[in-house]
């Protein structure tokens, strides 16, 4: 089981909500969607003219470049394994709004494997991505805002976040809501109805397997309103 870093209280009793963080290995498959207007070229990305072409664009200054080039150098895919030109890549997409290299990067400031953990570049990063529509980055972003606070509208704005990501079908992020209504976790009043409510919004978007449908429908059926 991937490794959580936070909200103990919420995954002891629903563990399988555990956030998604990547394992050590990131590969060039986890780059998800292709990025808006990109195209997919299925030929090897060792090819000499294909890397030529995917560096020449990267110190042109195209995200979607940097951010594959990231990936290989991150794992040594058709070069010496180099961290420092990976991460390098990464943020340079990340802060040219390529919303997964933001998502990824985010991701390793949060788990600390790959970088030092840092937590405020994790949310930040995770917000560029949030911006852009991304489910994964505001979830995430969302519930960091709730656990560490910057200001005393992080509550409000983490909330907004997960009901943003409820809205994209993520069913996760309304259990999530759900438990914090219904414990009155990060300042929120506790309020059985509508922890009843967001535990029904998340049926109904559909919990992925079996086991974690059981735990949402026991979560609702202790829930008296």
């Amino acid at each position: 089981m991937e490794r959580s870093m936070f909200f103990p209280g919420i995954f002891l009793t629903a563990g399988f909500l555990l956030i998604s963080l990547p394992a050590q290995g990131i590969s060039p498959s986890q780059t998800q969607k292709p990025h808006a207007g990109e195209t997919v070229n299925t030929s090897s990305p060792c090819a000499d003219d294909r890397m030529g072409q995917m560096k020449s664009k990267a110190n042109s200054g195209d995200p979607s470049a940097q951010f594959h080039l990231g990936l290989l150098y991150l794992n040594g895919i058709c070069a010496e394994p180099d961290i420092d030109e990976g991460i390098g890549l990464l943020e340079k997409a990340a802060h040219g709004n390529y919303a997964n290299a933001a998502t990824m990067l985010g991701n390793l400031y949060l788990d600390g494997s790959v970088v030092e953990e840092d937590l405020d570049k994790a949310r930040d990063l995770f917000l560029i991505a949030a911006q852009q529509g991304e489910i994964e980055a505001q979830h995430k972003v969302g519930l960091l805002f709730l656990k560490y606070p910057k200001s005393e509208k992080s509550r409000d704005t983490g909330l907004d976040w997960l009901g943003k990501a409820v809205a994209q079908k993520d069913a996760f992020s309304a259990v999530i809501l759900g438990l914090i209504h219904k414990r009155g976790l990060y300042g929120v009043v506790k309020d059985n109805c509508l922890a009843r409510e967001w535990f029904d919004i998340a049926l109904d978007i559909g919990v992925p397997n079996r086991e974690s449908r059981h735990h949402v429908v026991s979560l609702r059926q202790s829930t008296i309103c």
